[in-house]
């Protein structure tokens, strides 16, 4: 069992996969170097025990390896994950998945090779999370068990799974479960394919069609379903006759696995599943919201969507099989949720500010649900709005204007250009020469389209224009501010929430509950923008009579969302409205698009 001091230095070593100096581990433990040395050397039993070994590299440091396979160590167990906050996820699951038995401190100290003391200060943590759920602990003598109702565990386990993918389950199950026999019937892909076998079945039987892009949500909950309600049944019973695809889904995994539900679970369950992630069948959906949202993220986007037609239909029908969802619990999963939020980052966050422009829409959607819907909507994508305006001078015939137009709007996707006679407002004005033999234009406004350097200056001043008009409807629409925090040498999320905090429950009229409720929603649902290192926190209330943006800089990367590489943050956005407007939410995305070239432009006028 690992004391405090050598847990820390194990996370220490895992945090980071570069080589670490004996002197920056001292101080990050808060001992000497000596001291280091020494802990080195005492979990050395136990770093050979999880096929780990320490490589050392002179006048660099150390780092954490993995030891090569061999037939010796092939089949050792992969020790659990050794974050603190990944091993209380561990914990709270063990704790959720075997609600019906206590389990002692010391029993899950040895489990976890941590102290009694590290146990216990897990389990304060875990109680304060699971009040949001409405359960508790139960500490007696005899152990601990969690205390609540199975739909509430059910919900709990989801999240967690939501927020870590099914690997945690997978990874750790010989943590989380003594049921060795039905947790090795589910967690394994043997049950994987058992599922896929009765969904082609049920399509030959009953006509049922499943959206296959649901498949891993669907094991995830009948995963926890079985391990929740699962019993063992080992009488073999006559074959029964299903009148639904549900039922006979049901008697279907009953049957292979050798078990039966007990009478708390809902008999309708697996038909409800059947429902919520069936393929469209053609039938218009109950809600009508997805034309304005579309509208919305047209706007915020500045993204042109072709057969708008068809596309609001496809997104009606997805918006009511989400009503359907969300009256039966079922939280949906995205395993390419990382995919998206790296490859299409901006268009993910419009379309997650265009929901909060839509007050008509009954359905609240996580991250993975705005994921699927978004695969609909680049479907759809024709290309970028033109919104700034550009006046082009130039003395030709129509056809050679014409080609002169073309060949702009294709070097600046951004821009609209247009021949003096056909434009009554425009962001800014430009004459073109054609003169080979001219290294420069005749003036500030004057550009040679055959000369590359132009065209690259070119580029600059629309970039800084751009942006300029962007920094006169942010100045007009929000009270505006930047702040430069100091983050402290753990570069905790929760730290840099405590400063942000204290700023803005100073200076704006957020209450303590208002900042709980954000908290939570972003424990949940975090916004952010990968390609541009940002968080958003977008917060409604009342009491406010203006709109605030706050920008917080951080001088080192923040982790957004946990065990999650792709969250990394350096600048966190505090959007306070009484209720966020179109417009609000168009400047707002335009202004993290601009965010260098605006700060430029500021600092500038801060001089002058």
């Amino acid at each position: 069992m690992l004391t405090s001091n050598e847990q820390y230095l194990v996370e220490q070593l895992m945090a980071k996969e570069e080589f670490q100096s004996f002197q920056s581990l001292a101080e990050s433990l808060n001992v000497s170097v000596r001291t280091i040395r020494n802990l080195l050397h005492r979990i050395q039993p136990f770093l050979t025990e999880n096929n780990l070994k320490v490589e050392r590299k002179y006048g660099v440091g150390i780092r954490l390896t993995q030891i090569e396979e061999t037939e010796e160590n092939v089949n050792i167990i992969p020790f659990v994950d050794f974050s603190a906050i990944y091993r209380r996820e561990v914990l709270k699951l063990l704790l959720l998945l075997n609600f019906r038995q206590k389990t002692s401190i010391n029993k899950l100290a040895e489990q976890f090779y941590v102290s009694k003391n590290a146990i216990f200060l897990d389990l304060k943590i875990i109680e304060k999370e699971l009040w949001i759920y409405n359960l508790c602990l139960e500490r007696d003598h005899e152990g601990t068990k969690i205390k609540g109702k199975r739909k509430l565990i059910k919900r709990a386990i989801i999240d967690i799974v939501h927020q870590f993918g099914i690997s945690i389950l997978y990874e750790n199950n010989k943590y989380i479960s003594d049921n060795e026999n039905i947790l090795y019937s589910v967690l394994n892909p043997k049950f994987e394919q058992l599922i896929v076998e009765v969904l082609c079945d049920l399509k030959e039987r009953y006509g049922y069609r499943f959206n296959f892009d649901f498949l891993q949500t669907l094991i995830i909950h009948l995963s926890v379903d079985i391990l929740l309600f699962g019993k063992e049944n080992k009488k073999q019973e006559e074959p029964k006759t299903a009148a639904t695809a549900g039922e006979y889904f049901q008697m279907r995994i009953e049957t292979a696995l050798m078990i039966h539900f007990s009478q708390r679970y809902n008999k309708e369950r697996f038909q409800e599943y059947c429902t919520a992630f069936s393929f469209f069948e053609g039938k218009e959906g109950t809600n009508h919201s997805a034309a304005a949202l579309l509208e919305s993220f047209e706007d915020i986007s500045g993204i042109e969507l072709r057969d708008k037609d068809g596309l609001i239909n496809e997104l009606n029908q997805y918006l009511y099989q989400i009503e359907l969802r969300q009256e039966y619990r079922i939280a949906v999963f995205h395993p390419m949720l990382n995919h998206f939020l790296s490859n299409y980052g901006a268009q993910f966050v419009a379309l997650k500010l265009a929901h909060w422009n839509q007050p008509d829409l009954n359905v609240k959607m996580t991250d993975d649900e705005i994921a699927f819907e978004l695969v609909y909507v680049l479907n759809h994508c024709y290309g970028n709005k033109r919104d700034f305006q550009v006046l082009v001078k130039l003395n030709a015939s129509e056809e050679l204007q014409r080609f002169v137009l073309q060949k702009l709007e294709k070097e600046f996707p951004l821009s609209s250009f247009h021949a003096e006679a056909s434009l009554e407002y425009a962001d800014m004005e430009l004459a073109v020469t054609f003169s080979p033999d001219s290294n420069t234009a005749k003036s500030r406004n004057e550009i040679d389209l055959n000369n590359p350097k132009q065209l690259e200056l070119l580029r600059e001043k629309i970039a800084y224009q751009r942006a300029e008009k962007i920094v006169s409807a942010v100045e007009e629409q929000f009270d505006y501010h930047t702040f430069l925090l100091e983050v402290p040498d753990k570069k905790r999320k929760d730290d840099v929430l405590t400063m942000i905090k204290t700023i803005v429950l100073k200076q704006y009229p957020v209450s303590e509950q208002n900042w709980f409720d954000l908290i939570e929603e972003d424990k949940i649902n975090p916004t952010f923008w990968i390609e541009k290192q940002a968080a958003l926190l977008v917060l409604e209330t009342e009491k406010v009579t203006r709109s605030s943006l706050l920008k917080f800089e951080l001088p080192i990367q923040v982790r957004w969302r946990n065990n999650n590489e792709l969250s990394r943050v350096r600048k966190v956005y505090f959007f306070l409205s009484k209720h966020v407007e179109l417009e609000e939410s168009t400047t707002l995305y335009k202004a993290i698009q601009f965010d260098r070239t605006i700060k430029k432009i500021i600092e500038e006028e801060e001089n002058e």
